[in-house]
């Protein structure tokens, strides 16, 4: 449902702007709806997912008008859709625990606003969190369900425990539950000593947004993400290469390079399905591992001939 009115709001947004019927959906603003898309970067499942949306409030809002869908033109604009927008997908690079060294050498943590930030930053990698759980679009659209507040955190022992209410795989909260994630020896990235530091030097309501900074401000999406781009930047990075994605990314493949199991690592992402694999990458230690296990048994059974 949620899907669906974005994929309205998006519709209504584009006939606003060129000054167009948005409903009954006529066949020429349909079409032009479609070649809008084949200029947007977003893949053609998406396309077709939005397309359907509209499909579907129109089947809603006057049912004759569904048969503009259902026109040949639309079919053949469909076809070159998909031709437009099956290319390959660039996807951004991981963040690795040597750019997290990076990082943490460029950031001033006596900042609050940095503090928060890094602290973003670890929950992103250690919990593998999108960052729509971490922080809202924009600081007029914080959400109590679906972003962090300081109530969700609690700092036990050498763990910290997030509570998990919302996600782009969970937006009925079907799922609650406490994500655990457990302290390292190198104070550097050590989240729960952050994470108080960040508690004790910010004081706001415990219902607060989590990466709050003052008590009236806290990071949205756009705050992050140019912290992040400092980041990159300063260390010499290219930007285009990088974003808050990237955190999931790295935190995959790290997990994937300890020899995880498939499922542990889809666990660790909440991904619904095996599309995280697309993330990974074999490195050239874990392949010669594969062709000398190859090699080994090759041999042990040349001997038993």
């Amino acid at each position: 449902w949620a899907n669906k009115q974005s994929h309205l709001r998006s519709y209504v947004y584009f006939t606003s702007y060129f000054g167009v019927q948005d409903f009954p959906v006529l066949l020429g603003v349909l079409l032009r709806y479609i070649s809008f898309l084949g200029r947007s970067p977003i893949t053609f499942k998406s396309a077709s997912n939005m397309i359907g949306s509209v499909k579907w409030f129109c089947a809603l809002l006057d049912p004759p008008s569904v048969k503009s869908f259902e026109a040949v033109l639309v079919t053949v604009s469909m076809k070159g859709l998909k031709a437009q927008l099956s290319r390959p997908v660039r996807q951004k690079l991981p963040i690795t625990i040597e750019h997290l060294l990076k990082f943490y050498s460029m950031l001033n943590l006596g900042d609050p606003k940095q503090l928060a930030g890094w602290c973003a930053m670890l929950l992103a990698f250690f919990g593998c969190f999108r960052l729509s759980n971490l922080v809202p679009l924009s600081k007029s659209k914080f959400d109590h369900l679906k972003q962090l507040k300081r109530n969700d955190i609690v700092l036990d022992k050498d763990l910290v425990l997030v509570y998990y209410k919302w996600s782009k795989t969970n937006q009925n909260s079907s799922k609650v539950a406490w994500v655990p994630i457990c302290k390292v020896k190198d104070d550097r990235f050590n989240l729960k000593k952050f994470l108080k530091k960040l508690f004790d030097d910010v004081k706001v309501d415990s219902d607060a947004p989590l990466f709050s900074f003052n008590k009236k401000e806290f990071h949205s999406r756009h705050s992050l993400t140019k912290l992040l781009d400092k980041c990159v930047y300063e260390a010499g990075m290219s930007l285009s290469d990088y974003s808050w994605h990237s955190f999931r990314r790295g935190a995959a493949m790290f997990a994937f390079e300890l020899g995880l199991a498939d499922s542990s690592v889809q666990l660790l992402g909440d991904w619904s399905s095996q599309a995280f694999k697309q993330y990974l990458e074999f490195s050239f230690l874990r392949k010669i591992s594969v062709a000398e296990t190859i090699a080994k048994n090759f041999n042990v059974q040349v001997k038993e001939m």
